[in-house]
Parts: structure tokens; sequence; C-alpha cells
């Protein structure tokens, strides 16, 4: 089992499935779409269409590699011949993004609820 290290923490720290800015939820789909099946950046694009965030719309190309990058320079992803595949920490961050969105879906329904009083 890996360490906690003071970098790690600060790194989770900045990891939107923290809740922090979430960017149409670009970081958890990509997750999704390569623990699925290990992916290269042109199929991984051409899949987040099919999410719900996304309406049928693709992000733009470079969008994609800037979070492909950042996501392997965070450990949560390996490139290997520019395929990428997800890391142990890239499942645990899935998870992380899951219970995130659990609990702003709670969030909302309650807000919802609230506006409508």
């Amino acid at each position: 089992m890996k360490s906690n290290t003071p970098e790690k923490a600060a790194r989770e720290q900045k990891c939107p499935c923290h809740g922090g800015n979430l960017e149409k939820y670009l970081q958890p789909i990509l997750l999704h779409i390569i623990s699925k099946e290990p992916s290269n950046g042109y199929t991984a694009r051409k899949r987040i269409a099919s999410y719900a965030t996304y309406n049928d719309t693709i992000p733009d190309m470079a969008a994609t590699y800037r979070y492909l990058k950042a996501m392997s320079d965070r450990g949560l992803l390996t490139c290997k011949d520019g395929t990428y595949s997800l890391t142990e920490e890239g499942e645990h961050c899935l998870e992380n993004w899951k219970q995130t969105i659990r609990e702003h879906t709670k969030t909302l329904q309650t807000l919802e609820l609230q506006l409508s009083e």
C-alpha cells in the first residue's frame, strides 16, 4: 500500500473528484472510458459524446489530450505507445468521482426542493 505523502495529499486536494471544478465532468468520463478498455486519445474523445454532459458533442482534441496528460502526470493513467490505461490510483479516483457525483446529486435534489418551497 502506498504511503500518503504530502505531495500526494496536495495532488488529491487539487483533484476535481473531491468536488472542485467539474468542467462538464471530462475527467470522470475519460477515466470511465479507459476503465472499460484501454484507449488512445482519439478513440476516447469520440466516445465522450455518448455521455450525458456532452449531449452528442465532442470536446476539442487539445482539451482531451490536456486532460489525458494531466491525469498521466498525476499517476491516474499510464500511456504506452499512445494507448492509455487506468492505474490503481486512477481506479481509486474514479470511485471518488462516483461518490462525489452521488453527493452532488443529493445536494442538488435537496436544493431543488428548497427552491420549490
